[in-house]
C-alpha cells in the first residue's frame, strides 16, 4: 500500500484532506497521508494532524512509489508543479472521487489527477483529460469534452455537448451554454454566463459574458 502527498496546505487542500479521510473510511487505500508545502513558515507543522513534511523537492528523492494529489487551484502553478513531477516516474497520480459525486462510470473517458468533490454530476459520455478540479456541486453535461488542468469553482454548470481546452478557471456560479466551444487559458469572473465560443487567453465577466481588459 503507497502512501499519498497532498502537494499544497492551503485552505482548500483541508477540504481535499477531508475527501481523502472519506475515502479512506469507506475503504483504505493509502499507508500514510502527507501534506507537502514550499512555504518554509509551515513545513514540520500539522494540518488537521497531518504532517506537512517538505517541499515539493523532497518528492524527486523518493525511489519507492508512491500517489500525489495536487490540492493548488491555480492552473499555473498546477502546471508547474505537474511537469516537475513527472520527472519522477515513481510517481502516480490518482482521481479522487467524492462517494457523494454522481458520475457515469460506465461512459466516461477520464486521465488522471483529477479532483472530483461532493456532489458533483458528471453526466453521461463525457471526456475528460487530467489534472481537473471540479469542487462542489459543479455540473457537466452530456457529451462535454474537457482538456487538461482546468478549475472549475463551486456550482459551475456546463451545458451538454460544450468543449473545453486546457488551463481555464471557471469562477463561482459560472454557466456555460450548450454546444459553445471553450479555448486554453481563459478566466472566467464568478456569476458570468458564456453564450457564445471563446477564443484564448482572456478573461469575461457578466450576463452575457463581456471580455474585461485589466
Amino acid at each position: 500500500m503507497k502512501d499519498l502527498y497532498l502537494i499544497g496546505a492551503g485552505g482548500f487542500s483541508t477540504e481535499i484532506l477531508h475527501l481523502v479521510e472519506i475515502i479512506q473510511k469507506e475503504k483504505k487505500q493509502w499507508n500514510q497521508v502527507f501534506f507537502i508545502d514550499d512555504n518554509p513558515q509551515i513545513q514540520n507543522t500539522e494540518l488537521r494532524g497531518v504532517k506537512v513534511l517538505a517541499g515539493s523537492d523532497f518528492l524527486m528523492t523518493i525511489d519507492s512509489e508512491i500517489d500525489i494529489v495536487i490540492t493548488i487551484n491555480n492552473v499555473n502553478t498546477r502546471e508547474i508543479i505537474i511537469n516537475k513531477l513527472k520527472e519522477n516516474n515513481k510517481v502516480c497520480f490518482p482521481n479522487l472521487f467524492s462517494p457523494h459525486a454522481i458520475v457515469d462510470y460506465d461512459y466516461i473517458k477520464i486521465g488522471e489527477g483529477n479532483i472530483v468533490m461532493h456532489h458533483v454530476i458528471l453526466s453521461t459520455n463525457l471526456e475528460i483529460g487530467s489534472f481537473n478540479i471540479f469542487n462542489s456541486y459543479t455540473g457537466i453535461g452530456h457529451d462535454c469534452k474537457i482538456g487538461d488542468i482546468n478549475s472549475f469553482g463551486p456550482r459551475v454548470a456546463i451545458s451538454g455537448a460544450v468543449t473545453i481546452g486546457d488551463k481555464n478557471d471557471f469562477g463561482v456560479n459560472s454557466i456555460v451554454l450548450q454546444n459553445k466551444n471553450i479555448g486554453n487559458n481563459n478566466n472566467i469572473w464568478m456569476n458570468t454566463s458564456i453564450m457564445r465560443n471563446l477564443k484564448d487567453g482572456n478573461t469575461y465577466f457578466g450576463i452575457p459574458a463581456k471580455k474585461i481588459n485589466l
